[in-house]
């Protein structure tokens, strides 16, 4: 299964406000930025030969992220969609795509017009004219067809800070991929956060150079593990980790005192 990945500019780390991953599909992540943050959601759709109900699945699950997200936050949408979403549209969704689709939309690019439509989407990489090199996402393996699969979606209310120069496929860069990179630039600045003040419980790690109590940490630790398999979201599962594993160091080790002054 494909999963999902941000990286972040060294210089953006401070503008990072949380970064959290949904499901194998899908990964989004929020950056501190002025007028407004940015969240930011990258994709990756069911292919062709998957189910109806997968596809459902994957938009039910992103649908469940955009209603969750700041209302005045920036969104960007951003991925594999594996549709195809072509000029033929622009008389009809006008305000949602642009004029430089590829081919003909296909049943799935509807269906991801109707989710752009929904949250005030426009779609970044169909509104400029480049050549087609620079507008094709991916080649197939028989070397004949080169479609537009990939797509950016931004909030309406950033159409007017995409950079026409940026916003387009940069093909041949090495990505190790069928698919080419796709780029949207666009004009905004970011700000730091603030440092979140953080707790650190320090336990008397020096008890676990007794057998016995190693032991017994490791049994107590191992007792706690089944019950996490059973969680799906995968940030209760980690939260709830570390919540078993702060109490099993407290209750096995305890805090660890500090040296007296002689």
């Amino acid at each position: 299964m494909e999963t999902e990945s941000f990286i972040v500019h060294k210089e953006w780390t401070n503008s990072v406000i949380e970064c959290n991953p949904i499901n194998e599909r899908i990964l989004k992540i929020r950056i501190a930025a002025k007028p407004r943050n940015i969240s930011d959601v990258q994709i990756y759709a069911p292919t062709n030969s998957s189910s109806e109900e997968d596809i459902g699945e994957f938009y039910d699950a992103l649908d469940d992220v955009l209603e969750n997200t700041e209302k005045r936050d920036y969104i960007i949408v951003q991925g594999d969609w594996n549709c195809q979403i072509g000029s033929d549209t622009y008389e009809d969704w006008k305000g949602t795509v642009g004029k430089f689709g590829l081919r003909r939309t296909n049943e799935r690019g509807e269906r991801a017009l109707e989710f752009a439509e929904r949250y005030k989407l426009v779609i970044a990489n169909t509104l400029f004219p480049h050549k087609k090199s620079r507008l094709v996402t991916w080649h197939a393996p028989n070397g004949r067809d080169h479609l537009q699969l990939d797509y950016i979606m931004v909030t309406s209310k950033l159409r007017t800070s995409l950079l026409q120069r940026v916003t387009r496929v940069y093909p041949g860069a090495d990505i190790g991929s069928d698919h080419e990179l796709l780029m949207a630039g666009v004009s905004l600045k970011l700000r730091k956060t603030k440092n979140k003040e953080v707790i650190r419980l320090h336990y008397d790690v020096d008890k676990l150079q007794d057998p016995a109590i190693a032991e017994q940490f490791r049994a107590t630790v191992g007792g706690k593990f089944g019950p996490l398999m059973l969680i799906e979201n995968i940030q209760e599962q980690v939260a709830e980790f570390t919540k078993q594993m702060n109490e099993t160091a407290s209750e096995v080790l305890g805090k660890r005192k500090k040296p007296q002054k002689p």
